[in-house]
């Protein structure tokens, strides 16, 4: 997605979930919040409410994070997410691999299986 807009950004990610079984509840909440968006009403508890939050606001913060890196999300809000450590050094991880920086060798302790 780099270089791409948020709403392309969204557009693709909606169509890559919806392929996925069971992705109807979340494909119904990423419509719904697009919606909210679009229409550029106060988002109320009752407008956003969706039931599956936790994955929502997890794509939402995937979404923020390509787009305006690690910083665009406040590190009172990552620091709150369970296993953020973890989460961090896979995404730090994941970025070396995407740019070549990534070396197999040195981290074979936390990757055996690569």
């Amino acid at each position: 997605m780099e270089g791409a807009s948020l709403l392309h950004a969204v557009t693709e990610t909606r169509a890559f979930v919806a392929t996925k079984s069971n992705s109807d509840e979340t494909t119904c909440a990423m419509d719904a919040a697009s919606k909210l968006a679009e229409s550029r009403g106060e988002p109320t508890p009752e407008k956003v409410e969706s039931g599956d939050s936790d994955s929502t606001g997890s794509m939402a913060g995937q979404l923020l994070a390509l787009i305006g890196g690690l910083e665009a999300i406040p590190e009172r809000w990552r620091t709150r997410v369970e296993l953020c450590d973890m989460l961090d050094t896979i995404a730090e991880d994941l970025a070396a691999v995407r740019f070549g920086e990534f070396d197999t060798s040195q981290n074979r302790d936390r990757y055996p299986g690569w």
